[in-house]
């Protein structure tokens, strides 16, 4: 996938319906996780992962990424290879969010107290909540033919 020019990498892989898009998610995780405790200081690795979905359905389908889910893809396509490193996937910072989540709050038409327009950091804790605090994030947008981007460049209209 070529670059916008922005500061992150982006990666894309296309799967088809059926294909297992859950499964290589839990596959990620569990590298990126396994990785993350391994080598805490390097920075190309996080435990912290943010799962963007485009809807309830979607996401009641990913809840098998918790690995205290009764049928969580780790357990049951044994992606560890034993029971110590399978232990610290258990260590990985994971949600998974409708990407409703990331609208901007709306001010209320009638109220006594005016906050005004929600600041970054604000926006970032309501978001990410406990994964706020993290450096760095991995951060997956399932059923992503859904997400647009702006080119490099191009000033958006803030809400």
């Amino acid at each position: 996938m070529q670059g916008d020019g922005g500061l992150w990498e982006r990666l894309c892989n296309k799967m088809a319906t059926g294909t297992g898009k859950t499964t290589v998610m839990a596959m990620i995780i569990t590298w990126q996780t396994l990785n993350a405790v391994t080598f805490p200081k390097r920075k190309e690795f996080s435990r912290a992962v943010f799962i963007v979905t485009p809807g309830i359905t979607v996401k009641e389908r990913l809840q098998v990424l918790y690995p205290g889910h009764p049928h969580n893809y780790y357990d049951e396509f044994a992606l560890c290879p034993s029971d110590s490193l399978r232990q610290k996937v258990n260590q990985v910072e994971l949600l998974i969010e409708n990407w409703h989540q990331l609208m901007p709050q709306k001010q209320p038409e009638r109220s006594v107290v005016k906050k005004g327009k929600e600041s970054d950091e604000a926006f970032t804790r309501r978001v990410l909540g406990k994964l706020s605090t993290y450096k760095n994030l991995l951060i997956i947008n399932d059923e992503a033919h859904h997400a647009y981007r702006v080119k490099a460049g191009v000033v958006v209209a803030k809400y």
